[in-house]
């Protein structure tokens, strides 16, 4: 399965998804990626990544704001707002797969904002 997504942050702004993998049997992994790259990451380690669990998992990458094809400005990057993005797929993900586990593999700053929804 391969779907792209638009999906509206809290400030309205499309966020770009990818969604891939098994969407039958493979619980969720949401990928978060570093600064300055996109739903990739640097040398395309998440593109590599999720080609190798598509079989046992569905992967969604995704551009946060102002990066890649997400709407927004890199310039206004805030902590709080990235960590808004994470939020916003993480409840699509709930809502659109309810039953399946959610895990989260995170790169770089993308660590942090991760952090920021896990006091």
């Amino acid at each position: 399965m391969n779907k792209k997504v638009k999906l509206k942050n809290i400030f309205g702004e499309d966020l770009d998804l990818l969604i891939e993998g098994n969407e039958k049997f493979g619980d969720v992994v949401i990928f978060v990626h570093g600064f300055g790259t996109d739903k990739d990451e640097g040398f395309a380690s998440f593109l590599d990544f999720s080609k190798f669990i598509k079989n046992d998992f569905l992967a969604i990458r995704f551009d946060l704001s102002g990066f890649g094809v997400s709407d927004g400005e890199q310039y206004e990057f805030q902590f709080q707002k990235a960590a808004g993005d994470v939020d916003s797929v993480i409840r699509y993900a709930r809502k659109i797969y309810p039953n399946k586990r959610i895990n989260i593999i995170a790169h770089s700053l993308g660590t942090f904002i991760v952090s920021l929804l896990s006091p």
